[in-house]
């Protein structure tokens, strides 16, 4: 009976020893609005949001995240009150501050335009006398930010994407840069009737290849981060070789 006993209470130690642990197993990601890659209001957080959860659960890890105007995420996990921060492209200012996991996903910005408008372009030259539309403060690539700031090209800047949406299909530019996959999931959510058939896009990217990698940001004022990149990693590339990757990001691909 005391075998038994004694049996018992080394069960029962381990395995609140083990809850603990796992307790302690956690990261606190600082997050903004982004949809569909992340959104409070979305399941899973977007699909982003999941791909970064699920790949630290198979490390046994749990994700906190905290959403954020961008700027302020990206301040908290450089001052370390947090873990880290994304998803973010590289950024040669953030090398000091930020080590960076590998690859979660790449992202790119086309031009969508109404289907009743004729468009097509190669090179810069091409879009002179074309009205166009883009994002307030963003920046697109160097040259298309080069033809901007000489005045080779005029952009009418909103602030936010569905703004610019609304205002392409009142023709008030021509063109619109936007994120291919958020512009078709504000397409579909937003825009009620036939109004999201009115619009399609333009095949050429404006994001140059190298560009288009987003990472998550590990803060190197947190003195494991080096390890914690190191587990998601390791989970991340087990997520995509089950093949669940791909399949939270086949509902983004309307419109390819």
């Amino acid at each position: 009976m005391k075998t038994v006993v004694k049996w018992l209470l080394v069960v029962f130690v381990a395995f609140n020893l083990s809850a603990v642990g796992n307790g302690e197993e956690s990261i606190s990601i600082a997050i903004g609005e982004w949809p569909p890659y992340t959104s409070e209001s979305l399941e899973h957080n977007g699909v982003l949001g999941r791909v970064i959860t699920e790949a630290f659960a198979l490390e046994g890890i749990t994700v906190h995240f905290s959403f954020h105007p961008w700027k302020r995420a990206v301040r908290l996990a450089k001052n370390g009150e947090v873990d880290g921060t994304g998803p973010w492209r590289r950024k040669e200012k953030w090398v000091d501050s930020f080590i960076y996991s590998n690859s979660i996903a790449e992202t790119d910005h086309v031009f969508f335009h109404l289907k009743s408008y004729e468009f097509s372009w190669n090179t810069y030259d091409d879009l002179v006398g074309v009205t166009l539309g883009g994002g307030s403060g963003y920046y697109y690539n160097k040259l298309l930010d080069d033809a901007l700031k000489s005045g080779q090209l005029d952009m009418y800047r909103f602030a936010k994407d569905v703004q610019g949406l609304k205002m392409l299909l009142k023709e008030r530019f021509n063109v619109l840069a936007i994120n291919k996959h958020s512009g078709y999931y504000l397409l579909n959510k937003d825009f009620p009737g036939n109004k999201n058939q009115l619009i399609t896009h333009h095949p050429k990217s404006l994001t140059p290849e190298e560009e288009r990698p987003i990472y998550l940001l590990f803060s190197k004022k947190i003195k494991n981060s080096k390890a914690s990149l190191q587990r998601f990693n390791k989970g991340l590339k087990h997520l995509k070789e089950s093949g669940k990757y791909n399949e939270y990001f086949d509902d983004l691909r309307i419109g390819d």
